[in-house]
């Protein structure tokens, strides 16, 4: 044996237990994936009535502050709650029925402008090129100087398609899958009912199983890190509900003023969305402004509806709710979308909008075990 064998030999198993431990991550991501893909239907209105719940006890213990007590208070809530989201679906449902009958026509009218104005675009690029490089002094003797003579555009061949921002066929498939999830979601709220009553009575009796189950140390770590995931998720939840409704109403307002066709579905969905990050206010500007341009001959007021929106989404987003939190959550930008994306994969709309709550949630948990603490710092913004 050399003497630099040995060395060597802990280097090499060293590796292979990094490759090793790779490789069982992503497999075990992998099976994860395909159960969170396959019980879908099951822990979805688990997860939402979880994040009711987060809305709801706040709630509750202010009316416990006023004198009414827990049990009243919960089925005054839940009633609320439930209430307002089937109200809203009463209004909804017709305005979705009429979406999806008018989608094909409003989605040729939107290719027809976006095709126009991919035109005028190409025009306003390529006609100053062509002044600059078409002038006597840069042109030979033997061609002509005058414009007709070399057209600005070269036709398109016989048979070819003519440019297209996008596929309709395409795009519609999409939104008819978009609003079949939105009924889809609204259709389980009967099971988030049930679920979001059973999680509201274990919340009670929780601590003291605990207590129960392990250890007084043990138990009161574990208390602890809930009640950390608790008041961080119950804080975000909290001022992202009231920039929400802010908004909704802002733009509800200003669709309101201009005309546009179905102002409370794109008011409601604004609301939504909101919860999503990033992604959320895009659309919520993008799909009133698409209904306006669709709607309106002119162009001023899809326009000023688009700045309007943008400012509105702005001022809420980017000033009024950092003041408001007080803090970031104390997570990447990065680690948010890719958030996102993860969840948006495995449950669409839905995972979306837990997927920042969910996010917090696993921070906090890694934050709290020594050996997962470095992954939560990699999580962390700073």
């Amino acid at each position: 044996m050399t003497p630099g064998a040995a060395p060597t030999r802990t280097a090499d198993g060293r590796l292979r237990d990094g490759l090793l431990v790779t490789a069982l991550g992503l497999l075990v991501f992998y099976l994860l994936f395909l159960l969170l893909r396959e019980l879908r239907a099951m822990l979805q209105p688990l997860f939402i009535a979880a994040f009711l719940c987060y809305l709801i006890v706040p709630l509750q213990r202010r009316l416990a502050q006023i004198g009414l007590r827990p049990l009243p208070a919960y089925c005054v809530i839940v009633a609320a709650i439930f209430g307002l989201l089937y109200g809203a679906w009463i209004l909804a449902r017709p305005t979705i029925d009429d979406l999806s009958r008018e989608l094909p026509a409003h989605l040729a009218r939107l290719e027809t402008f976006g095709t126009s104005l991919t035109e005028r675009l190409r025009r306003l690029v390529e006609l100053p090129y062509l002044d600059a490089h078409s002038t006597p002094e840069t042109q030979p003797a033997t061609e002509p100087t005058t414009r007709e003579a070399q057209p600005a555009t070269a036709p398109a061949p016989p048979g070819a398609p003519p440019t297209r921002l996008f596929s309709t066929p395409r795009v519609t498939e999409l939104v008819r899958t978009a609003l079949t999830n939105v009924v889809g979601f609204f259709a389980s709220s009967l099971i988030v009912l049930f679920f979001t009553i059973f999680l509201l009575a274990e919340q009670v009796t929780l601590p003291r199983r605990i207590g129960a189950a392990f250890t007084s140390a043990t138990a009161d770590r574990i208390m602890s890190v809930v009640t950390t995931i608790n008041t961080a998720v119950a804080h975000y939840l909290a001022v992202k509900t009231f920039i929400s409704l802010l908004v909704a109403a802002i733009s509800y307002g200003v669709l309101l003023l201009f005309g546009v066709k179905y102002a409370f579905f794109w008011a409601a969905l604004t609301f939504a969305v909101n919860y999503v990050p990033y992604v959320g206010a895009i659309f919520a500007v993008a799909l009133p402004v698409a209904m306006s341009v669709v709607q309106f001959d002119d162009a001023w007021r899809p326009a000023t509806v688009l700045v309007l929106l943008f400012l509105a989404q702005q001022a809420t987003g980017s000033y009024l709710e950092p003041r408001i939190a007080g803090r970031r959550l104390g997570v990447s930008p990065l680690m948010i979308l890719l958030s996102l994306a993860f969840w948006g994969l495995v449950w669409g709309p839905v995972g979306m909008l837990l997927a920042v709550p969910l996010l917090v949630s696993l921070k906090i948990v890694l934050e709290n075990i020594e050996r997962t603490r470095p992954i939560a710092r990699l999580i962390a913004s700073n």
